[in-house]
């Protein structure tokens, strides 16, 4: 089986540069057209589930996705982003001062490592697979802890993906096959769904 895990659309805090962990915004019309242009994409990938973190942004993004599929999401908190701590609805540019930032810095006032937010990403997505034994289902979630569950996934690939400035964009899909008991990437940020969708190439 496969887990389509996908971060949501823009949201307001996004453009605003507004930390946003915990915390929430409502998507902005780019985002609720990204999300459109998602399930234009993967219109051809058959869900047999949805999950979504408890955050409004990714139900949203998640409806977006799938609509004109009867398919219920159902709304999981331990999706929901890193918590930032203290950070939460702050400038970014007075926190994220360096690349390392997020490793270890939110933890002194309040929130997780990123150690901490990927092994809570990674037990999610496996107890969902352990769940599902065939078929693919759609996980919309959230930037950072995609990237810590990657790195708690593939350390040495994750590290070097995010030393070259690649990150999960909004409504970016990172694809993962379930094989016995272990999780394997197939695809990681993938924007080309939503870019399929946006061209119009279906």
């Amino acid at each position: 089986m496969k887990l389509y895990i996908v971060r949501h659309g823009e949201t307001m805090f996004n453009v605003k540069r507004i930390v946003q962990g915990w915390c929430d915004s409502p998507l902005t019309a780019k985002g609720r057209m990204q999300a459109k242009a998602c399930g234009i994409g993967l219109k051809d990938v058959p869900f047999i589930a949805a999950y979504c973190s408890t955050s409004e942004r990714t139900l949203d993004t998640a409806l977006g996705i799938l609509a004109g599929r009867d398919l219920a999401v159902q709304a999981l908190k331990a999706l929901k982003e890193m918590n930032f701590g203290e950070a939460e609805g702050e400038p970014m540019s007075e926190w994220f001062d360096s690349q390392d930032a997020i490793q270890e810095k939110f933890a002194s006032c309040g929130g997780e490592t990123f150690a901490e937010a990927g092994q809570r990403a990674l037990s999610a997505w496996k107890a969902i697979a352990e769940k599902h034994d065939e078929g693919n289902v759609l996980i919309v979630t959230h930037g950072a802890v995609i990237m810590a569950g990657m790195q708690a996934l593939t350390p040495e690939e994750t590290a070097r993906q995010l030393a070259s400035g690649h990150a999960p964009e909004n409504c970016s899909v990172t694809i993962l096959e379930y094989t016995g008991d272990s999780l394997m990437p197939v695809t990681v940020f993938d924007t080309s769904f939503r870019e399929k969708g946006e061209g119009g190439q279906v």
